[in-house]
This record gives structure tokens, C-alpha cells and sequence, in this order.
């Protein structure tokens, strides 16, 4: 509902129609939404299509809209904004993220590391926002390991509605076999199961994934370069703080990004240096809703979905002249 809310309400708000096209895993939310808004505006102004993503993108390269906002990953993305480049219409795009997380120099190893789980394996990692890799300081890294090992090994897994557990299902099958078959890869490539590393259950005991901690991880390797969108999280032994930098930004993507660090010359470089559209200080990766959802490089193009470039995406811009 919320990632929804983010585009419709300023559409609406500049006095836009819209139709949604949600994923046809998860169509109930958008079927909801529809309905309470028409409590409160005309019938048909918000619509629900479930149809194709080709037949979407056929329908904006024919030019039969005025505005594209799409949320997904970036293969997807990609043949929709081309389709809208087609006939020159607007369009944004969120796409997937490999967010990084720098640790270094922090006197709160405890509350950086609670953090860290918690935007890793919310919503079992099924989130563009999710804290994909751990980049951590020699000095810091055995202690850290040991306590990210430690938290994920005591998560319970079960369904989400239950008070008791703490990681919930992957959303269906195809992806918890691909989350698997990425995990096993990236063991296969060196990566060392601390924790998880492999599935619980049968498929049809629901789609659980356990809590995977990743150790002695190349940055070159699949573990940290692609998204995974599961309850996998990669650590990575850094030297020096240079170091961590070139990993975190030497990535195709660029959404989000978070620091653990007491020193302010480390925060000052990591606010000038990291190539991300949201960037965050000893707090994890969380967008904040007050501010613009920015996603650079392959992770986001054209206008932000929040914030005052919002407007410009809903309305069009008009020069007016009248003699006195």
C-alpha cells in the first residue's frame, strides 16, 4: 500500500487519472486502494489492469498515456522507458538496489549491527531498500561477524502473521528458487554460510528461506554485486576506509547507502563520495518519508516519486504572456 500511495497521491493531488498495474503475485493491495479512493473521487479515476507487461509497454509505446511511473527491477524497467522514450513521455523509475552498509569506527557496534539485521531481513529482504552487503572494517570484523552470525541463527521462521516469528515467506515460488539457486552460486564462488545458506523446507511447507549470513565474500562475486531479494546478507572485510568506498560504489546500482561511524571526517567523505540517491548516517536504509526517493544509476531514472520533483512529473509547465 505505501510503495503504491507514493506516485498515486500526487498524481491524483495535480488531477491526474490513474491506472495501476500491480504485479500479479500481489494484486489484492491495489484492489483495496482503488476502492478507498473511490469513497472519496469519481468512479474510474483510479483504475486496476491486470494485464502483461508487454501489453503495458505496447500501450505506452502507442502513446495512449501521458505519464509512466513503474516500480521493479531494472530488466523490467528498461523496455518500459524505452517504450515511453518512444513518444517522449515522462516517466520514473525505481528500480532494484546491492545497498551497502560501512562499518568503521563506531562505539555502538551493538545497536549498528541491530540495525543492519533489520533492514537486511525485513520483509525477508524482499525490499529495494534492504541492506544487501555489510562492509566492515578489519579492526571490527570478527566481532561483527560473530554477532551478526549469532542474531540470524536465533530468527524463527514462520508466517509473518504470527507474533513469534521473525522472518516470514518469500513472496512465491520462482523467486524462492532463484533466492536458493543465487545463495548456493554464491557459496559455490567461496562465500561462507556463518548462518542459513540453505532452505528449511519443502516448497510447499511455504517458501522460507533462513536468515543466510555470508563470509570471506569477493567483491567481484554474485554475492556482492547483485541483487538477491532475500534474507541473504554478504560481509566483507575492508582495509581501510578508502577501501569500503570503491566496494559500496562499485556496483551497477545506486539507491541507497548507509554509514556506522563516530568520526566526522568519515561521515563528510561518505556524504561527498557515495554514488547513492539516499544516503544515511548510523541509521539503517530505510527511506525516509518526508524526503524524495532518489535511485541513480541503475536503480532509478527521471523524476523522484516523492519530494518536490513530483510536481513536475504530475503537471506540465505553461509560459504565459498577457498584453496590458
Amino acid at each position: 500500500m505505501r510503495i503504491r500511495r507514493r506516485p498515486l497521491c500526487p498524481a491524483l493531488a495535480f488531477g491526474n487519472a490513474v491506472v495501476m498495474k500491480p504485479s500479479q503475485f500481489t494484486p489484492a493491495a491495489s484492489f483495496l486502494l482503488a476502492e478507498i479512493f473511490r469513497e472519496f473521487f469519481p468512479d474510474n479515476l483510479v483504475q486496476v489492469v491486470m494485464v502483461s507487461g508487454r501489453a503495458l509497454s505496447e500501450a505506452v509505446s502507442r502513446g495512449e498515456v501521458h505519464g509512466v511511473s513503474f516500480m521493479g527491477s531494472a530488466p523490467t524497467g528498461r523496455p518500459i522507458h524505452a517504450a515511453a522514450a518512444k513518444n517522449l513521455i515522462p516517466a520514473q523509475l525505481e528500480l532494484g538496489g546491492k545497498n551497502g552498509a560501512i562499518l568503521n569506527d563506531t562505539d555502538d557496534l551493538d545497536g549498528a549491527v541491530a540495525q543492519i539485521l533489520g533492514m537486511a531481513f525485513m520483509t525477508a529482504g524482499q525490499r529495494c531498500t534492504a541492506i544487501g552487503c555489510v562492509l566492515v572494517h578489519k579492526d571490527l570484523a570478527a566481532e561483527t561477524t560473530e554477532l551478526l552470525t549469532a542474531s540470524a541463527n536465533a530468527m524463527r521462521l514462520g508466517p509473518g502473521l504470527e507474533a513469534d516469528n521473525d522472518l516470514g515467506p518469500l513472496c512465491n515460488l520462482p523467486h524462492w528458487a532463484e533466492a536458493c539457486a543465487t545463495t548456493e552460486r554464491a557459496i559455490s564462488e567461496g562465500a561462507n554460510p556463518l548462518a542459513g545458506g540453505f532452505a528449511p523446507n519443502r516448497p510447499d511447507d511455504g517458501y522460507c528461506c533462513r536468515p543466510t549470513i555470508l563470509g570471506d565474500v569477493q567483491h567481484e562475486s554474485i554475492a556482492s554485486q547483485e541483487e538477491i531479494f532475500g534474507p541473504v546478507l554478504p560481509v566483507l572485510e575492508c582495509d581501510t576506509f578508502d577501501q569500503a568506498m570503491g566496494m559500496l560504489n562499485g556496483t551497477e546500482f545506486g539507491l541507497t547507502s548507509a554509514l556506522f561511524s563516530n568520526r566526522n571526517d568519515l561521515i563528510q567523505r561518505f556524504l561527498a563520495k557515495s554514488q547513492n540517491g539516499m544516503i544515511h548516517v548510523n541509521r539503517g536504509t530505510a527511506p525516509d518519508s518526508n524526503m524524495p526517493f532518489v535511485g541513480i544509476k541503475n536503480s532509478g531514472v527521471g523524476a523522484c516519486s516523492a519530494g518536490p520533483t513530483a510536481v513536475n512529473f504530475c503537471t506540465s509547465g505553461h509560459s504565459a504572456c498577457v498584453a496590458s
